[in-house]
């Protein structure tokens, strides 16, 4: 069994930082459900500027920053699916497409679990 960190690993995390809702703001709702925020409360008034908002979105952009490559904001599913299914990414989160490339044996070496939660129990998965 290899020790962590293991030898070939050249990143600790990869999200896509690629702005646009395909890239990051699908995965970003998840996150921000996860932290207790919603898209609209009562009276659909917009909750955009929330605490559960800013928590969320400045969790991502710090641990992008702190943990991920260099050069993130151009980043999207392609130039963090393969790094990632070769063993060079400690962790990478994204959307249910990832599912196939990364359970499949001989696309990945790698294992998966459910993202984290900050306070609602089944907002992350």
């Amino acid at each position: 069994m290899q020790r962590w960190p293991h030898p070939d690993l050249q990143l600790g995390i990869c999200l896509r930082g690629k702005p646009g809702w395909v890239e990051n703001i699908a995965l970003i709702t998840t996150m921000i459900n996860a932290f207790g925020g919603q898209w609209f409360g009562i009276s659909w008034r917009p909750q955009v500027e929330s605490k559960p908002w800013h928590d969320a979105v400045t969790f991502y952009v710090d641990t992008l920053k702190k943990y991920g490559p260099r050069g993130s904001s151009s980043n999207s599913f392609p130039e963090i699916l393969a790094p990632h299914n070769h063993g060079k990414r400690g962790m990478w989160v994204d959307a249910t497409i990832a599912g196939y490339p990364i359970t499949d044996s001989k696309q990945s070496k790698v294992a998966f679990a459910q993202a984290p939660s900050e306070v609602t129990a089944k907002g992350a998965n």
